[in-house]
């Protein structure tokens, strides 16, 4: 009987610090080493070092970590289609996804990857969500296609399965059905559909989860392993599988023009992995050829370094200078309102406007009668910095019809009634507008 260990980060974003630097603790010879997309992007310092540097110092880091398999995650594309092909040239790593396609319908990557773990082959089929182009920036929107990610995994999953031992999904979304009980706690959506793939295709061994940042880990009913290890490099997700071969299987190897098998060994290390408990489970997967067994399934908290190093220019860069108009003339610029109530202070540096990197919905969309704006405005106290753009002196307010609806964009912090609200946005503010900004 083999025991395989799947190890697996999600959505770091190229924070390093604050535990990642701990994965290499928990490599051994029985275990892949995974990131689930958002590896690259997402923080000031990736930012930084994207304005300053090519390639991404964090191609380095996942090469030292030494990575098996890595996917993209919606945001490795926020800088463009071509930046992240430069950046998964230099990766040691293998690189894959499914349903993520060029603006002419070719696939960038190949859409599985292959690899031997203690004379087992694990299969690993690489997705993102199918609602990057909800969520993407617009400069980047139309220079890719995602699919369907169920129709991929439909694609692919049995000329995969005919080749290995042991079958993985690694998708870059999140979950809104729950995967123990079948359970919808949230609406069906194409950003979140770990549990319907769960769910339609239960002869996977194995899910990694990801992109809402949350943390979840289980086995389902059906024994089927899932892990969604969070953010930052905070977690690791520990999946841990027994083979039990019913006669040797012989693999027989991609013939398809998509890629061929990457029979390398995983990566390895001399470390020992540190015990994480047990979660047996009294029933295997079986086919024709072999009994897999979901043996664990489990998060390990990471601990931040101790001595934690800065780059002094990435240090200096935080200290620029900017202008609150700046960031106001931003918003207006790509969200489209009638009104804008936006408070933000008049002289910012970039470190100030990290913050709002934290903010996990910094902008609301709200809809208001025009009585309604009148009479709510009057309680706003905006900076001067804000009053042009937001038309709320008293002449402008004269202006309004009391029965017209207008549409209101406001930043998180104004204290508006969550009656009215229509959209939260989910919005990178700090890297949209440093983008925006560096034309």
């Amino acid at each position: 009987m083999q025991q395989i260990q799947i190890l697996s980060t999600t959505d770091v974003h190229a924070y390093t610090q604050e535990g990642l630097n701990q994965v290499v603790d928990f490599i051994n010879d029985s275990s892949l080493l995974i990131d689930n997309g958002d590896f690259l992007t997402g923080s000031p310092q990736a930012t930084f070092h994207y304005i300053q540097s090519d390639p991404s110092p964090f191609v380095e880091v996942a090469n030292r970590l030494g990575y098996d398999i890595m996917i993209p995650g919606n945001h490795d594309l926020d800088y463009g289609l071509d930046w992240l092909v430069t950046q998964v040239q230099k990766l040691e790593a293998t690189y894959i996804c499914a349903n993520l396609f060029d603006s002419e319908g070719e696939r960038i990557f190949p859409p599985y990857a292959i690899k031997t773990v203690q004379g087992g082959k694990v299969g690993v089929i690489g997705l993102l969500t199918g609602g990057y182009s909800q969520i993407a920036r617009p400069e980047v929107r139309h220079q890719t296609l995602v699919g369907d990610a169920l129709e991929a995994v439909d694609q692919w999953l049995d000329e995969l399965a005919s080749q290995v031992d042991l079958v993985l999904v690694a998708y870059h979304g999140g979950f809104s059905l729950d995967p123990m009980t079948g359970h919808r706690y949230n609406y069906p959506n194409l950003e979140d559909q770990a549990g319907e793939i769960l769910a339609a295709y239960p002869q996977i061994d194995g899910l990694i989860a990801g992109h809402q940042h949350f943390t979840n880990a289980g086995i389902t009913p059906s024994g089927t392993s899932y892990v969604q290890p969070g953010t930052r490099g905070r977690y690791l997700g520990y999946q841990s599988f027994n083979i039990k071969s019913d006669w040797p299987k012989q693999a027989p190897g991609r013939t398809s023009e998509e890629g061929k098998v990457d029979d390398r060994p995983a990566n390895s290390s001399h470390r020992k992995a540190k015990p994480v408990g047990s979660n047996p489970l009294p029933f295997g997967k079986n086919t024709g050829q072999k009994q897999v067994t979901a043996d664990q399934a489990k998060l390990v908290t990471l601990q931040a370094d101790e001595a934690e190093t800065t780059d002094p220019n990435y240090e200096v860069w935080l200290g620029t200078s900017l202008q609150g108009q700046d960031l106001i003339d931003f918003i207006t610029h790509n969200f489209q309102a009638d009104l804008y109530f936006l408070d933000f202070p008049e002289n910012l540096t970039y470190r100030d406007l990290s913050h709002y990197l934290d903010v996990v919905i910094p902008l609301k969309s709200y809809a208001f009668k025009g009585w309604e704006i009148k009479k709510y405005s009057k309680k706003l106290a905006l900076p001067a910095s804000s009053k042009d753009q937001v038309n709320l002196e008293a002449e402008a307010r004269h202006r309004l019809d009391d029965q017209k609806t207008y549409q209101v964009l406001a930043s998180g912090e104004i204290n508006l009634p969550q009656a009215r609200l229509v959209t939260p946005h989910v919005y990178n503010l700090f890297d949209n507008f440093m983008l925006w900004h560096k034309r």
